[in-house]
């Protein structure tokens, strides 16, 4: 699979080592699983309608992703082949969901284009959404410690990548970006020690 322009931020990894990315193989936008070789290729099973990110739960149980199939986009939880799907968030829109290492929560975009975008995380089981952050706040990534969030953020100097505690409140700590950064993707590397951009 080669990933189109949009697409970087929009593949996860199951417990087994299995890429699970978004494709429009089918004619529509839907989730697809391979192993990292590009074997095993299949569709999941699902009419998903996916865009924004797509994140698999640590235990491999649950595929957590945004779509718009009620006409605004919200996320969603399924089983991973697919099957029992459940809406998780009905705000204003919801976009770019990240499952919490311990797997409890879904940290989450609330608001997109012309409407101001905040981080909120909810139950992965489901329930009620608790708001993260009141700054203009995108694509949110938990670290492999599941006790801080990256995510990048706009203040009167420009954007930043912001790291804040998955309990909430203003950034721990922040970075100024360079005017060359043009792509919104942050990642954790393994160790939980750096941000990459």
């Amino acid at each position: 699979y080669r990933a189109g322009v949009g697409e970087l931020w929009e593949i996860s990894w199951t417990s087994v080592g299995e890429i699970v990315y978004r494709s429009q193989g089918s004619g529509s936008p839907n989730i697809r699983m391979t192993r990292p070789d590009g074997s095993g290729q299949k569709q999941l099973a699902i009419d998903a309608r996916v865009s924004r990110s797509v994140s698999v739960s640590p235990d491999g149980r649950y595929l957590v992703f945004a779509s718009d199939r009620k006409g605004t986009f919200h996320i969603w939880r399924s089983n991973l082949d697919g099957s029992d799907i459940k809406q998780l968030t009905s705000g204003l829109g919801e976009v770019h969901p990240h499952c919490s290492p311990d797997g409890r929560w879904v940290i989450y975009q609330q608001g997109y284009g012309w409407v101001k975008s905040t981080l909120w995380k909810v139950p992965l089981e489901g329930g009620e959404s608790l708001q993260l952050t009141a700054e203009k706040s995108i694509r949110p990534f938990v670290a492999p410690d599941g006790k801080r969030v990256a995510y990048f953020y706009i203040d009167a100097q420009g954007w930043r990548i912001g790291i804040s505690s998955i309990e909430g409140g203003p950034p721990l700590k922040s970075f100024k970006l360079p005017p060359t950064v043009v792509e919104r993707v942050d990642r954790w590397t393994s160790d939980g020690q750096s941000v990459a951009y």
